[in-house]
């Protein structure tokens, strides 16, 4: 086995417990057998093997390729000496020639993907990198050119879903969050943008695209002095590119709102968030919400902060703490339907129903209708004895959703409780059928006897 042709993928605990793609509530708990077949059936593939450990707190991934072609691998190498020297149409040529002779390495694709999309043909990238995640379903790389192709191609929504698969195989890529920022400002999430870029920044300090875009979010925002900071930060780090040019023209004009330039005060508080935001991502949330602490003291108006210190505090266990940031987050921006959601999730963790629910229903308002924050409000209503109310909710997830597991457990509880077993049983069987392991369904298990 050529070492070179492995793949290999880290990926801390915590963060599988606390991702939906794997786990339908964050948090939900469970042991290392359940998350090692969760991460199989999430990454199939009949292209070579995946071998998954877990090591003290971190889940290892491994791809391994079925066979090694020598013969590919020689034209391989002179179609990446060929791409470099420019020669794209004798690169295209000698990559099919590899693919045909072994038509299951991953990296011939990939490359392949990677050269169409240098060459702007969009369309041929994406039916060739679907072929390599296809192949080998952990290539992060191969995510991250697919996920730009959709940019390119103005499919937003597509280009988001997949770029957060490469986010989640690995968090240290700048580019991640750089496209991530793009994707959110044209769909207006601009919290959410602003996060993604100083993400960027935290991972690539001389990253001048997310300076600028965080120039020109600012600017939306009518924040002045974070705009002209962030679009002069471009101008220091790039003077003589088009950029910065675009940049200068952006300064002049919004100069009839120019605030006095920011203070070493206000850029160590900037730093502070994303230095914060740094170690966020490094799993060191402890550090990450005292640096956040220390900017709220002098900006304890800034609800996106206070939102990013609840998301500390939830991953230390600290749910009091967390649910207080949210209020503080609400009271100052009481429109952002996220804050409800999170502080709905906290407040549901905490058996505090009564509240949950009127938390939920807000965030669903403000249009937070996915199939969790819908199985949540449905749970919660069950809970304080709404029950006619309870089944909307959860019918309303399920349509969303028709593979919705808490849903359907919650469904049959309460249809088990109407004596309408054969209704119930409906939903045990499918919940029992899914190839998925989960701690719900363990729960639906012990629910067979009543049908």
């Amino acid at each position: 086995m050529n070492k070179n042709k492995i793949i290999t993928v880290q990926m801390r605990i915590r963060d599988i417990l606390q991702d939906s793609f794997f786990f339908q509530i964050p948090g939900e708990s469970t042991d290392k057998s359940e998350i090692l077949k969760v991460i199989h059936q999430k990454y199939p593939t009949s292209h070579g093997t995946i071998e998954a450990d877990i090591q003290n707190d971190t889940a290892i991934l491994q791809w391994k390729p079925n066979r090694f072609d020598q013969s590919a691998e020689t034209i391989h190498q002179s179609a990446i000496k060929l791409a470099k020297e420019k020669h794209f149409d004798l690169a295209e040529q000698k990559w099919k020639q590899a693919i045909e002779l072994n038509p299951d390495d991953v990296e011939y694709h990939y490359k392949l993907g990677l050269l169409f999309f240098e060459l702007k043909q969009y369309e041929k990238s994406i039916q060739v990198l679907n072929r390599a995640i296809q192949i080998c379903p952990i290539h992060d790389r191969a995510f991250l050119i697919l996920g730009i192709d959709h940019i390119k191609l103005r499919k937003i929504n597509r280009a988001e879903m997949v770029i957060l698969h490469s986010k989640r195989l690995n968090q240290h890529n700048p580019l991640v969050y750089l496209n991530l920022g793009a994707i959110y400002s044209i769909q207006k999430r601009f919290d959410e943008a602003i996060k993604m870029f100083q993400n960027t920044i935290s991972l690539s300090p001389k990253e001048i695209r997310a300076y600028f875009g965080l120039g020109q979010l600012y600017a939306i925002l009518n924040d002045t002095e974070n705009a002209n900071y962030h679009f002069e930060k471009v101008i220091q780090l790039a003077p003589n590119t088009k950029m910065a040019e675009t940049a200068k023209i952006s300064i002049q004009s919004i100069e009839s709102n120019r605030a006095p330039q920011p203070d070493i005060i206000n850029i160590k508080k900037e730093e502070k968030i994303a230095k914060g935001i740094g170690y966020y991502l490094a799993g060191d949330y402890k550090n990450a919400g005292n640096l956040y602490k220390d900017y709220l003291k002098y900006k304890p108006s800034d609800d996106f902060v206070w939102y990013l210190l609840s998301e500390a505090m939830i991953r230390l266990g600290q749910l009091v703490e967390a649910a207080d940031c949210l209020k503080k987050a609400i009271r100052t921006n009481p429109n952002r339907g996220v804050y409800y959601k999170t502080l709905g999730i906290v407040l549901h963790h905490q058996a505090k129903s009564d509240e949950a629910v009127k938390i939920l229903k807000k965030a669903i308002d403000l249009g937070k209708t996915d199939p969790l924050s819908l199985t949540l409000y449905g749970i919660n209503l069950l809970r304080i004895k709404k029950t006619d109310e309870s089944i909307q909710q959860l019918q309303s997830a399920l349509k969303r959703d028709p593979n919705n597991p808490l849903a359907m457990y919650h469904l049959s509880l309460i249809l088990l409780k109407q004596n309408k077993k054969s209704e119930a049983g409906v939903y045990i069987k499918k919940i029992l059928n899914m190839q998925s392991e989960f701690p719900i369904k363990k729960q639906a298990e012990s629910l067979k006897e009543s049908i």
